[in-house]
């Protein structure tokens, strides 16, 4: 953003062990610099699924 010189995209987050996402998913709220992200865990999708939408 040219106003507050940060970011206003997305970002994948990939954690060590689905526990580990889970924990962070539980927590009421983040901030980031500041801003109030919003979490959102991506369907998990077979390998099959990846090959066929990448093509």
């Amino acid at each position: 953003d040219k106003d507050t010189g940060f970011h206003r995209r997305y970002c994948w987050i990939k954690f060590s062990t689905p526990q580990d996402a889970q924990n962070v998913l539980q927590k009421d709220s983040h901030i980031l610099e500041g801003a109030k992200l919003v979490l959102k865990q991506q369907p998990h999708r077979r390998r099959s699924q990846r090959k066929t939408q990448s093509e």
